[in-house]
């Protein structure tokens, strides 16, 4: 959780925050002070099932109102396949 509160930019892959595990992961994060980089940063959502991309956004969206939520209506691997684009916008990966 340490590691996750210093990040700026955050990869979810597949997830849609229904099950327990990841409601609780949201609810660590949001008791975090708000003015870490984790509440106001970047979140790219990789998920090809538009309405659990749509779930993961929303959840996200309410846990932490700051952040910044792009959605990629992919499957992880076409992803990567096209050497993860939105990455390389950002300067995070450079190829």
């Amino acid at each position: 959780l340490q590691l996750l509160s210093e990040g700026r930019v955050f990869i979810v892959v597949g997830m849609s925050f229904e099950c327990g595990m990841d409601k609780y992961l949201l609810a660590c994060i949001n008791h975090l002070k708000k003015d870490l980089s984790v509440c106001s940063g970047k979140w790219l959502i990789v998920n090809s099932n538009p309405k659990a991309l749509n779930r993961a956004s929303e959840s996200i969206q309410a846990a932490l109102p700051k952040a910044s939520i792009y959605k990629l209506e992919k499957k992880f691997e076409e992803w990567v396949g096209k050497k993860l684009p939105e990455l390389v916008e950002e300067g995070i990966l450079v190829f």
